[in-house]
């Protein structure tokens, strides 16, 4: 689903595949599909009805891969993802529309570091950001980056 428009599942899957098999052509070179085309993997759990063995990635990893993608409303951003993520049950992340843009990412960078005891999050970082009030700590999830991550890119 995006807005009001919705994808039948057999279309998703074809595409996706179409996609994977002709990336060279579609993407240039050898970049790398969005890991929201990898569903195609788990074609068996999802079509089958059986429950996924596959563990949940972490919400940061979500970000970083999903990072190129838009939303109207930033916090969605990260709203989108948690569902998807271990962190889905956490409370301090639930969804709060109440809170601005602002409050919504430095909230997860608190999170992140108070749980993990590690500053990770902070590599996201990337200079410059499209919030005007957003501290030099807390990555823009808004904005596209500018380079990769040490550890996660070619760059």
């Amino acid at each position: 689903m995006l807005g009001d428009r919705t994808v039948d599942w057999e279309a998703f899957k074809r595409t996706a595949y179409y996609v994977d098999i002709n990336k060279q052509v579609h993407l240039g070179g050898d970049r790398k599909l969005p890991r929201v085309l990898k569903y195609k993997d788990r074609e068996t759990s999802f079509t089958s009805g059986k429950v996924s063995t596959s563990k949940p990635d972490a919400l940061l990893e979500l970000l970083r891969d999903m990072r190129m993608c838009k939303a109207k409303d930033p916090r969605d951003k990260i709203h989108a993802l948690l569902g998807m993520s271990v962190e889905k049950n956490e409370t301090a992340l639930a969804p709060d529309y109440g809170l601005a843009t602002r409050e919504t990412f430095i909230n997860l960078v608190k999170f992140l570091i108070g749980r993990d005891s590690r500053l990770d999050v902070l590599c996201h970082v990337q200079g410059q950001c499209s919030m005007d009030d957003l501290p030099s700590w807390v990555p823009d999830w808004s904005s596209h980056y500018n380079c990769h991550v040490l550890g996660h890119g070619k760059d």
